[in-house]
């Protein structure tokens, strides 16, 4: 059998050997772009072992291909088989949108890198730096092959010949299976969070492929709106800009035409452009040059951070220092202009645009490669580059432009938003043992509104106002993500001796979860690692660091263990909603849309509402022992993505009872590891 399947033989053995296979096989799939709706399956290898792998040609415009059909009889084939997948969800989602076929995951050694936190999940840099085996990407193999402008004249891995891909193919899948017998047995440290993460990544794959409806005229509008509202801004900012020139043009006048007296700081900046060589010009507010000679020159600001060659930095980071820190106008001006800009190119123009070729928005969700276990969501683009998704974690929720009410139920449906109730601080009391807060919990008590009354020393009979709950949750959030006294101080508008009393009141009066925010503290400082609850490991690597950036590392601790916990729990409810509601009812009466942070967004059929509503808070609702509280999620309906036009859902519905922590995930879940009940103390 030739390495390159093209004949009716090769194909007749290659069906034969993977019918008769009883270990494991790799498969990689090589396309002409990323984005699983328009693009296509350009070829795709398979391994049977280290040595001996395979490459099947189906979309090569310049050599022979092998027909669609005899592509999905080979896949059909290996539906039956134990697969491992480097990126399992990229090459499934693939593999469904080209032949209609849903393929199994044995195994993702990009998932198996990620739980042994390697420093990089890309398989090539792994091949390098593991294997020491060199290869080059396919966009090289372009390069040489049509020069440096082939992405512009339209060339893709389609324009490459078999035997151009081949080698870059099979090791794909040859290193796949090298990587999979290194990191197996290391699984066994992972046996729970490994099974969890594995069963899930079918389940982000339909996720994506579900595609969501989108109200396009209401956000063009919304687009038009905002547009005149950023010219507003801009003459805004064109007029303190020509006063602060006309100031400088006057300044150098009566100092003879010199900009800078001898001895003052900026006599002797190089390549600093004064305020007054700008006199008469438009304001530009994406020049650096401008920028700089505006805050430092005009508004006599300090000189914060410079850039690799020397130069007065105004990054956005800068700026965001210049408008909190130093209160400046100006900054926060220009902050909310390049804010607004972003979010109607970004937003409100951009999904539009979007739409008018894909019809819905289809989503980019990745369960893996986050430092805290939490889903990210990426912008992708098609072999053109063009857009095709956006980040959708990260949408604006703005009262006045309000993106989320443009993401609508179809007609029929309704939008069905399930948000667990303040899930980290739950998972942070659960875990310390802190009975009195897990008791304001049960009396359904808002814990930041507990934590204010309790600071404050407000009496029960006394409401606590919005600005006093505020204070209670900004106390709660610094403590829970490491921040020091300095920085909650300032974010609560105390000073640092009136902060530092603050904590210590809180401490004081939760003192179970002082004792495993120190435990946490050391155990990084011991072994530079963390575990979340269920087994999730992060290394946290602070000894090679400076000290500032090491205590920082360390005081992360506490946060990546809460953190992640939660991200863990918001997990195992999405295999309950797969196990209890999507697999039950099917795709053509609820459809599972998002995933953001700790909440899942649904559409549900409007005569199946209330049974599906009642099946997705028993799902999410995680039972806990008798010393926890239970992880409690809202359920709110509407018709669209927006808090503004949700209600609240209060049908009736079961909680399940705590039977141990291996009953969580259903039992059909199944990884090639066995998997005990597994229980966690610290």
């Amino acid at each position: 059998m030739n390495p390159i399947i093209k004949t009716v033989d090769d194909l007749k053995a290659l069906a034969l050997r993977i019918k008769n296979a009883t270990e494991p096989i790799t498969v990689d799939t090589e396309t002409n772009g990323l984005f699983a709706i328009e693009d296509k399956i350009v070829g795709w290898s398979l391994a049977f072992n280290e040595e001996e792998g395979y490459y099947i040609p189906r979309n090569h415009r310049n050599s022979l291909n092998v027909p669609d059909h005899l592509h999905k009889q080979l896949f059909e084939l290996l539906q039956t088989k134990q697969l491992i997948w480097h990126n399992a969800i990229f090459d499934i989602q693939m593999i469904k949108t080209n032949f209609g076929l849903e393929m199994p995951i044995y195994s993702d050694t990009m998932l198996m890198a990620y739980l042994a936190c390697f420093k990089t999940l890309k398989l090539k840099e792994i091949m390098s730096s593991l294997f020491h085996y060199e290869t080059k990407e396919f966009t090289e193999l372009l390069g040489e092959k049509y020069g440096k402008q082939w992405k512009k004249l339209g060339y893709t891995a389609a324009d490459l010949d078999d035997v151009d891909i081949y080698d870059y193919a099979i090791h794909d899948v040859l290193y796949t299976y090298k990587l999979f017998n290194l990191l197996k047995d290391e699984m066994n440290n992972y046996k729970s969070i490994f099974k969890l993460e594995l069963n899930l990544l079918p389940i982000v794959a339909q996720m994506n492929l579900s595609g969501i409806t989108i109200d396009s005229d209401r956000l063009k509008k919304l687009g038009d709106a905002a547009s005149v509202e950023l010219n507003q801004r801009l003459d805004a900012m064109q007029a303190d800009f020509n006063m602060l020139t006309e100031q400088a043009h006057q300044r150098k006048i009566a100092q003879g035409g010199v900009d800078y007296l001898p001895g003052t700081p900026l006599a002797t900046e190089p390549g600093f452009k004064p305020l007054s060589g700008f006199y008469g010009e438009e304001f530009k507010p994406n020049s650096p040059n401008q920028i700089r000679a505006i805050l430092i020159d005009g508004f006599g600001l300090p000189v914060l951070k410079r850039t690799d060659k020397s130069a007065i930095s105004t990054d956005a980071e800068v700026l965001e220092q210049y408008a909190d820190e130093y209160n400046n106008e100006f900054a926060k001006k220009l902050k909310e202009y390049r804010k607004l800009t972003k979010f109607i190119t970004g937003y409100l123009y951009k999904i539009p645009e979007i739409c008018e070729h894909t019809g819905v928005l289809y989503a980019n969700f990745k369960s893996i490669g986050t430092d805290s276990g939490r889903f990210k969501s990426d912008g992708v683009q098609n072999w053109q580059d063009e857009d095709r998704t956006v980040n959708l974690q990260n949408q604006p929720n703005e009262s006045v432009y309000d993106v989320r009410a443009s993401y609508i139920a179809p007609e029929g449906w309704t939008w069905i938003k399930a948000d667990y109730k303040q899930q980290e601080y739950r998972a942070m009391c659960n875990i310390a043992g802190e009975q009195v807060a897990i008791q304001k919990f049960r009396e359904g008590v808002d814990f930041h509104t507990a934590t204010a009354r309790l600071l404050l020393d407000i009496p029960d009979d006394q409401e606590v106002t919005k600005e006093q709950r505020q204070l209670g949750k900004k106390m709660n959030f610094g403590i829970n993500y490491g921040m020091g006294v300095a920085t909650v101080a300032k974010d609560i508008n105390r000073t640092v001796g009136e902060a530092q009393a603050l904590y210590d009141k809180y401490f004081e009066n939760l003192p179970h979860v002082r004792d495993l925010s120190k435990w946490a503290h050391d155990q990084v400082e011991q072994t530079e690692m963390i575990k979340t609850y269920f087994g999730r490991v992060r290394k946290l690597e602070w000894r090679d660091q400076p000290s500032r950036r090491a205590d920082m590392i360390k005081n992360s601790a506490f946060n990546t263990m809460i953190q992640g916990t939660s991200a863990d729990i918001t997990k195992i409810s999405m295999l309950r909603v797969k196990d209890r509601v999507l697999d039950r009812f099917g795709p053509d009466l609820v459809k599972l849309q998002l995933q953001v942070h700790d909440e899942l967004d649904f559409i549900v059929r409007n005569d199946h509402l209330d049974e599906i509503c009642a099946a997705i808070k028993n799902a999410m609702t995680i039972p806990t022992p008798d010393t926890w509280v239970d992880f409690e999620v809202d359920v709110e309906i509407g018709r669209s993505w927006s808090e503004q036009e949700h209600t609240d859902w209060e049908g009736e519905w079961v909680l399940d009872p705590f039977t141990g922590w291996g009953d969580l995930i259903p039992a059909r879940y199944q990884s090639y590891l066995t998997v005990p009940n597994y229980s966690a103390t610290w």
